[in-house]
């Protein structure tokens, strides 16, 4: 199933805007499926939005602002309490034309990414062709990335990577978790700006930019 805003043209595509208590996304990984707001046209994206005490994004359940044309892609925005990302789900801004990337939003008091490891899972921004990435921004209290979970930045083609900007009072980073920025294309790659009062690495969690191809990686900061 699928609840989607979009456009092919010159005109802004419509928006996705949600409004409730508790709030489940877990779409079965088709394609398209999911709260989806994109652009294969000139016009900009449109915008998804959740306003909800509890979001839960599980399974292979799917909110994406895509661009694959000229256009720039929309904004996913989340105001939550408590926001938690697991299994295959993913929340991602991206293009893979010449427009800039959709961003991703997440405003929360608790953050969990505790995504599986599969491919796109997780909080992502990424690029895959001539337009840079888009950001994610997480502003939290507690933010969690646990398992395999992700936060990441990345690009695969000619664009920069994607930018990831956490602001919060802890960061914790465990198991096999990531917070990346990486360049696996001819884009150089994004920036990891990290602005927490306490942040965590253990186990095999990892804060990191890397670069497996001919861009250039712009690396992971933190106050």
């Amino acid at each position: 199933a699928s609840v989607t805003g979009s456009t092919s043209g010159m005109g802004t595509g419509g928006s996705v805007i949600v409004n409730a208590d508790n709030v489940t996304v877990a779409t079965d990984g088709s394609a398209g499926a999911g709260l989806v707001a994109t652009t294969s046209g000139t016009g900009t994206g449109g915008n998804v939005e959740i306003n909800a005490l509890n979001v839960d994004v599980e399974g292979d359940g799917s909110i994406a602002v895509t661009t694959s044309g000229d256009g720039n892609g929309g904004t996913a925005t989340i105001n939550a309490t408590d926001f938690d990302i697991t299994g295959g789900a993913s929340v991602t801004g991206s293009t893979s034309g010449m427009g800039t990337g959709g961003s991703v939003i997440v405003n929360a008091d608790n953050v969990t990414v505790a995504t599986d490891g599969s491919a796109g899972a997780g909080l992502v921004a990424a690029t895959s062709g001539v337009g840079n990435g888009g950001t994610v921004e997480i502003n939290a209290i507690d933010v969690d990335v646990e398992g395999d979970g992700s936060i990441s930045g990345n690009t695969t083609g000619a664009g920069q990577g994607g930018n990831v900007n956490i602001v919060g009072g802890a960061l914790t980073v465990s198991g096999l978790g990531a917070v990346s920025v990486a360049t696996l294309g001819a884009g150089n790659g994004g920036v990891a700006t990290i602005n927490a009062t306490n942040v965590s690495v253990g186990d095999n969690g990892k804060i990191s930019g890397e670069s497996g191809q001919i861009g250039r990686s712009s690396g992971a900061t933190g106050t």
